[in-house]
């Protein structure tokens, strides 16, 4: 099953469908709801504070964050495809 997310997440990534910024959005939202600070969510997902600043920006992400990031979520990647 872990592959076959990680294959998801690749796709999306290397096809440029995968939308950063949504997938901030939702990070955000989420964060808001439990009351976190961006550290916390940090300490939580496991990703850097930078990567979690890069999402938002819309920058390069790595397929470990990505999926450390949508597991947080408790969504799927198609989610934030393009």
């Amino acid at each position: 099953m872990q592959t076959s997310l990680r294959a998801c997440v690749t796709k999306a990534m290397i096809g440029g469908r995968l939308d950063g910024k949504r997938l901030f959005e939702a990070l955000d939202s989420q964060r808001k709801v439990r009351g976190l600070s961006w550290q916390q969510v940090a300490q939580e997902t496991g990703v850097s504070t930078s990567t979690l600043t890069n999402t938002k920006r819309g920058g390069r992400m790595e397929v470990d964050g990505v999926l450390s990031m949508v597991r947080w979520l408790g969504r799927a990647v198609e989610d934030f495809a393009d």
